[in-house]
């Protein structure tokens, strides 16, 4: 070979190396730039692509809700969740069948959902970490995990009616979430609620609607010198952590919206009116020896003593008859003027998105006044009789309820004279002790209160065949220094051996209130009592043995 030709050859090897090195230099710009775009994809442009699916989750971001000692009750979790891009999925048949397998659903659905042409749809929200790694292992094309959120509530169901719920998206449905959603959207919130005390009432609650199969029962109770919430229990009850599962029936919080007429716990009232007005004494006597005829009703007393009793004996022993009598002693006009100071009339309005208008008499006459003073012809929520019971027994002082921690003084005002509020403290506590109270009754304590049966009007009337009954404790301690106050209601119970076929608030709503209270007292302040009752002008008891004469 020539020197021209091996110079030649070498111009080729050496223009060939130039383009050699050209090409790598091109396919590792190549490469760059697809590994470059895989990584924007997946960890950049992989949210900003779906930002427009996610948007609601960045409005309705909620703070986190507390008790009032801290601990959380409703929070936000990071998730993530499954989502479809029907256009990028190779084999629909195949992709569904191992979705199905792995998510445990139907194929047919997962089917319907992935092949409609559009470019998102949702397969599962909010899975577990060990279902997301699964669902990466299986590589399908058109499968993608987006990062999501969820409101989350770590006591299921203990909180659901007063908390409420929010949906898969975050939006808040029902309760405080609710009431307060865009207090929550700026500030971490903190209830009046004790987890500690709503655990008593929910636990106990329970086991008392099975024992005597009740259809429904509530329980709520309240600091009486703040006004605030200390536990709110209403069943049946829903875990909102499921919110797709949820049945509607259960939604309905019973200590805010139910309108029922109280029965005999609002003799507290009556004989408060007939006590402040002075139209009557604790030992005035009230004829109840006959029935009395209102309209075409005939109004009776259940296991009813047939003689004249005293204000205090009608109360104790819950005399229909006589809270009639008492009633008249004043008439409708005082009777309304008082129930509106009381708050009878007034909605009360908590921290909650569901609450009710009391059901008011459309006419308020002689015949409306002798029905309300045994309990009938208004209905109000259990909220609201608290707020007026509570005022009665608190010497007097209005009660305003809260469901928020109060770092202020509660306001209020003065409606009824405390030597009023003594005297009918006074009766609530013979009702504990001698009355159809006393199996709420425990020792050191010092409870006072009334209880209430009330048949629910039927299609036939009041105690047509189906004789359902609501039956109502409204209890208060200690009875020195009142400081809390407790409602615990029952939907038509049933008699069982224990209750010697009796269906009546002595025999079941009291004696769970008396678990309640003898569950609470040991963890909250102020609750103990050893104080004596003393004498009662009205009330003559020796053994249960009536001493006084009467004179018909």
């Amino acid at each position: 070979m020539n020197l021209k030709a091996l110079l030649s050859w070498n111009d080729q090897i050496a223009e060939m190396k130039k383009r050699l090195i050209v090409a790598i230099f091109v396919c590792l710009c190549g490469i760059l730039m697809i590994v470059s775009r895989l990584f924007n994809i997946m960890l950049i442009g992989h949210h900003q692509k779906n930002n427009a699916y996610f948007a609601p989750h960045n409005q309705n971001y909620q703070r986190n809700i507390y008790d009032r000692h801290g601990c959380i009750l409703a929070t936000f979790l990071k998730t993530s969740s499954v989502y479809a891009n029907p256009k990028h999925i190779i084999n629909l048949k195949e992709t569904a069948k191992k979705l199905s397998i792995l998510l445990k659903e139907d194929e047919s659905k997962i089917y319907n959902k992935i092949k409609k042409h559009k470019n998102f749809v949702w397969i599962r929200r909010h899975i577990s970490p060990s279902l997301e790694q699964a669902i990466y292992n299986l590589g399908l094309p058109g499968i993608e995990i987006q990062q999501d959120q969820k409101r989350f509530y770590p006591h299921d169901e203990l909180f659901c009616h007063t908390i409420g719920y929010a949906d898969l998206d975050g939006v808040s449905l029902g309760g405080v979430e609710k009431g307060l959603y865009e207090t929550l959207k700026q500030q971490n919130l903190y209830l009046s609620l004790d987890v500690r005390v709503q655990y008593i009432l929910f636990d106990i609650l329970k086991e008392a609607m099975e024992e005597f199969q009740a259809v429904a029962a509530n329980a709520i109770m309240m600091d009486l010198k703040s006004g605030e919430i200390l536990g709110s229990v209403s069943l049946p009850s829903f875990n909102p952590n499921y919110p797709s599962k949820i049945n509607m029936d259960t939604l309905f919080n019973r200590n805010t919206m139910l309108c029922a007429e109280p029965g005999s716990v609002l003799k507290i009232v009556n004989v408060a009116i007939a006590l402040e007005t002075g139209r009557a004494q604790l030992d005035s006597q009230f004829d109840a020896t006959k029935p009395v005829k209102i309209g075409r009703f005939t109004v009776s007393d259940f296991k009813g003593k047939n003689r004249v009793l005293t204000l205090a004996e009608a109360f104790v022993f819950s005399s229909n008859i006589a809270s009639i009598k008492i009633a008249e002693t004043f008439g409708p006009q005082l009777q309304k003027q008082y129930m509106t100071l009381f708050g009878l009339t007034q909605q009360v309005k908590l921290e909650t998105s569901e609450n009710e208008k009391p059901l008011l008499p459309k006419i308020w006459n002689d015949t409306t006044a002798k029905s309300l003073s045994y309990g009938y012809a208004l209905s109000v929520t259990p909220i609201q009789l608290l707020k007026v019971i509570g005022g009665i027994v608190n010497n007097g002082m209005s009660v305003e309820p809260t469901l928020l921690k109060r770092t202020s003084p509660m306001p209020t005002q003065r409606i009824l004279s405390e030597k009023t509020s003594e005297k009918v403290r006074k009766l609530m506590r013979l009702v504990a002790i001698y009355g159809t109270g006393r199996t709420a009754n425990i020792d050191g304590v010092g409870v006072f209160g009334k209880t209430g049966t009330a048949y629910q009007a039927g299609k036939k009337g009041y105690g047509s065949s189906q004789k359902k009954r609501t039956t109502t404790f409204v209890g208060c301690f200690p009875y020195e220094k009142p400081r809390y106050i407790l409602m615990v209601m029952l939907d038509d119970p049933k008699a069982n051996a224990k209750t010697y076929g009796y269906m009546t608030a002595g025999w079941n709503v009291a004696p769970t209130a008396g678990r309640m209270i003898e569950r609470l007292a040991p963890i909250l302040p102020e609750t103990s009592d050893h104080s004596q009752l003393g004498y009662v002008p009205g009330w003559y008891d020796n053994n249960h043995v009536m001493m006084l004469k009467y004179s018909h």
